[in-house]
C-alpha cells in the first residue's frame, strides 16, 4: 500500500508544479490530473478489496515502488514535447487565408458528405441489430466472428472503414473547425461540423461495444478545447459547455448500457466493473506485472510483423483475441488482457532498458519534427499524437506497429502540406 500512496503523491505534486509553471489548466496539468484520478482509484480498489475479488489474493506488503517511479518518469519524458505549446503559438492553428481556401472548403465538403453517409448507414445498422446485446456484439468482435455486419460487402467496407478514416483525420478536422471559431468565421457551421463529426465517432464506438473508444474520442476532442479555450469568445465557450453537458449525458448513458449488458444486467456487478475499469491499472502494475516473469515478449504482441520477419514464431489466432491473450499469458506470465499503465505494458513487451530507449527515440523524433514544422503550426499534429499515447497510457502502451504506421502517415501528410505551402509562396 505504501507504493500506491507514494504514487498518488507523484501526480499530486507534479500537478501543483506544472499548474504554477503554466499558469493555467494546461495539457500537462490535464494529463497529470487524469493520472491522479486513476492513482486514487487504484488505491481505493485495493483498500476496499475490489481488486482481490477480481484477481485473487496477493501479498501487498512488499510491493515495490520502482515500477511506479519508472511509469512516472516515462510520463514526464513523453510530456516534454508539450513545452512547444506556449503563448500565442497555439492560436489560429490555421490562418485566415487557409480557412477560406478552396482546398479546405472541398476537404470539409468531402468529409461532411462522408459523415452523413456514415450516419445513414449507421441508422440501417441500428435498425437491423439495435436489439442485440452489447455483450454479444463485443464477444463476436473479440472472437473474430463479426456476426453483426451487413450482408452487403460494400456497405460493410464503407461503414467500418469510414470509422477508421474519421478517427485518423480527427486532428486535421479539429484544427480547421477550431480555427474558424477562433477567427470568428462561420462559427455556427464550425460547431455543427464538429458535432456531426464526433457523433459519427461515438456511433462507431457504440456499434463496436467499445467503452474505451468513447473515452478516447472524448479526450481527443478535449485536447483541442484546452489549447484553444482562452482564444474562444465567451459565447462560444458557453455553447461548448452546453453541448458538452449534453454529450456527457449521452456518453454516460451509453457506457452504462454497455457495462450493464456486459455484466449480465446486474447493477452491482456493473458498478464494481466500472470502479475496477478505472482503478486496476496501477495495482496491476506493481502487483501482477512487475517481476512477474524473467522473459519478456520482445515485440511478438506489439510488432508481430517485425517479430516474424526476424525469425520469431507466432501461431495463427484466426482473428480471435481471446486465443491470442491466452497464448501470450501462458507463454510469458504477464496479464496481457488487463490494464497495466503505459510502463507496465511496454515493460512486459521489452523490459526496462529497451523500453526506455524506445521512448527516448520517439521523443527525439517528435521534438525534431516539431522544430521542422513549428512555423506552419502543423507541429500540433505531433503533440496531439503524443497526447493520445499518454491518454492510452492510463490503461496500456499504444506503441505498436499500427501506431507506427499511423504516425508515419501523419508525417507524410504534414510534410506534403508544408512543402506545398512553400512552393505556392515561391510561385
Amino acid at each position: 500500500m505504501f507504493a500506491l500512496e507514494i504514487n498518488i503523491l507523484f501526480y499530486f505534486i507534479s500537478i501543483v508544479f506544472f499548474y504554477r509553471k503554466d499558469h493555467s489548466f494546461s495539457i500537462r496539468v490535464a494529463i497529470l490530473f487524469l493520472y491522479l484520478i486513476f492513482a486514487i482509484m487504484g488505491y481505493y480498489i485495493v483498500q476496499t478489496g475490489i481488486f482481490f475479488v477480481q484477481f485473487g489474493h496477493y501479498n501487498i506488503s512488499d510491493v515495490s515502488i520502482l515500477p511506479y517511479v519508472f511509469n512516472f518518469l516515462f510520463i514526464l519524458l513523453l510530456m516534454t514535447p508539450f513545452r512547444f505549446l506556449r503563448g500565442k503559438e497555439s492560436k489560429c492553428i490555421c490562418s485566415l487565408e487557409q480557412i477560406k481556401s478552396k482546398r479546405i472548403m472541398y476537404f470539409e465538403r468531402l468529409v461532411i458528405i462522408l459523415c452523413f453517409g456514415y450516419l445513414f448507414v449507421g441508422v440501417l445498422w441500428f435498425y437491423k441489430y439495435g436489439t442485440a446485446d452489447f455483450v454479444d456484439i463485443y464477444t463476436s468482435n473479440r472472437e473474430g466472428e463479426h456476426e453483426y455486419v451487413f450482408s452487403n460487402r460494400l456497405l460493410n467496407i464503407f461503414f467500418f472503414r469510414t470509422f477508421h478514416v474519421l478517427r485518423w483525420i480527427t486532428p486535421f478536422w479539429c484544427m480547421i473547425e477550431f480555427s474558424k471559431l477562433i477567427n470568428r468565421i462561420k462559427m455556427k457551421q464550425a460547431l455543427f461540423y464538429l458535432v456531426v463529426f464526433f457523433i459519427c465517432l461515438y456511433i462507431g464506438c457504440i456499434v463496436g461495444s467499445n467503452r474505451g473508444g468513447m473515452i478516447f474520442t472524448s479526450t481527443n476532442l478535449i485536447f483541442f478545447i484546452i489549447i484553444e479555450w482562452k482564444y474562444l469568445s465567451p459565447k462560444i465557450r458557453r455553447t461548448i459547455i452546453v453541448i458538452g453537458c449534453i454529450a456527457v449525458i449521452f456518453i454516460v448513458m451509453s457506457l452504462l448500457s454497455i457495462t450493464l449488458s456486459r455484466s449480465d444486467n446486474d447493477s452491482d456487478v456493473a458498478s464494481f466493473g466500472v470502479i475496477r475499469y478505472f482503478g486496476e491499472s496501477f495495482p496491476n502494475l506493481g502487483i501482477r506485472v512487475w517481476g512477474a516473469s524473467d522473459e519478456h515478449i520482445w515485440g511478438a504482441r506489439k510488432f508481430p510483423f517485425l517479430f516474424q520477419l526476424f525469425g520469431g514464431y507466432i501461431p495463427d489466432f484466426n482473428g480471435d483475441k481471446y486465443v491470442m491473450v491466452d497464448y501470450f499469458e501462458r507463454m510469458y506470465k504477464y496479464p496481457v488482457n488487463n490494464f497495466k499503465t503505459f510502463f507496465g505494458d511496454i515493460y512486459a513487451e521489452f523490459g526496462i532498458v529497451v523500453s526506455f530507449l524506445i521512448v527516448c527515440l520517439y521523443v527525439w523524433i517528435v521534438n525534431l519534427l516539431i522544430k521542422k514544422t513549428s512555423k506552419s503550426n502543423l507541429y500540433v499534429i505531433f503533440i496531439y499524437e503524443t497526447y493520445t499515447l499518454l491518454t492510452w497510457g492510463l490503461f496500456n502502451c499504444n506503441i505498436s506497429q499500427d501506431f507506427v504506421v499511423e504516425f508515419l502517415l501523419y508525417v507524410i501528410i504534414v510534410f506534403f502540406i508544408k512543402n506545398h505551402k512553400v512552393k505556392k509562396k515561391k510561385v
